[in-house]
């Protein structure tokens, strides 16, 4: 664990003056170990020091308080995600996220989805792993959890749909392959008017795609079908979408 954290220190945010700095890299350390003893039923995943340092930049002389922010958010908003046994939970938000973009841009869905075989799992779970910090700068991070916070907790999953919707018209031409190095490597992204985006679509979307959680066969199910988006489109668009829906 240990050894972990000492890898994920020191490239943790380093364009930023204090992460990059030998004091802050103790700190976010000790942050990170103190988080760790404090959470033994919770397991460390890559992306913790991305959730911490925005809280240590920001309480950059109070560890104490950096840890005791960093400690309220995970209990708050990411518990389920760092639990012991965490699939489940991360299928089914994975899986809710690709149903909504194949409710909301059904076009961008089966381009992603079917036709380059560019899946959720391939790219979003460090997105909803550390709430977007570990794909944008800092100064991008205070503005969407400013807005993502104290939102709707469903709010995280529609933010995500608007990112792929103001990248569409370059998705739309990628392959598998482009598609990974595009997302990988994140473009410059309008945050404002991702975040107008999701508000406006989380208020027009149907409250039962958030009212009911997914038995683990429904999920296997979607996740092993080429076409799981579809089931979303049509079944939901019937009527039928307690069944797909998802428990917040």
């Amino acid at each position: 664990m240990d050894h972990q954290i000492d890898v994920d220190v020191v490239r943790c945010h380093q364009y930023n003056e204090l992460l990059q700095s030998p004091e802050g890299h103790r700190k976010l350390k000790r942050v990170l170990k103190c988080w760790v003893a404090a959470n033994p039923d919770l397991d460390y995943w890559q992306g913790i020091d991305s959730l911490a340092a925005p809280f240590v930049v920001y309480n950059f002389n109070n560890e104490a308080k950096a840890y005791c922010c960093l400690q309220a958010l995970v209990q708050k908003y990411l518990r389920n995600f760092f639990g012991k046994d965490n699939a489940l939970y991360l299928q089914e938000h994975l899986a809710l996220f690709g149903q909504l973009l194949g409710y909301t841009d059904p076009q961008l869905a089966h381009h992603l989805f079917v036709s380059a075989g560019f899946n959720p799992e391939l790219f979003a779970i460090p997105w909803f792993l550390t709430l977007f910090s570990h794909i944008f700068p800092l100064n991008k991070i205070y503005h969407v959890w400013d807005t993502v916070l104290l939102g709707p907790r469903a709010l995280p999953l529609f933010f995500a749909v608007s990112i792929m919707k103001f990248l569409r018209g370059r998705l739309l031409e990628l392959d598998f392959n482009d598609c990974l190095l595009f997302i990988s490597n994140m473009p410059d992204v309008d945050i404002e008017a991702c975040i107008r985006d999701a508000i406006a679509t989380f208020d027009i979307c149907m409250p039962s795609l958030m009212e009911h959680k997914w038995t683990r066969k429904e999920v296997n199910l979607l996740c092993s079908s080429t076409h799981w988006y579809l089931i979303s489109i049509f079944d939901t668009r019937q009527a039928n979408a307690n069944r797909f829906a998802y428990s917040f």
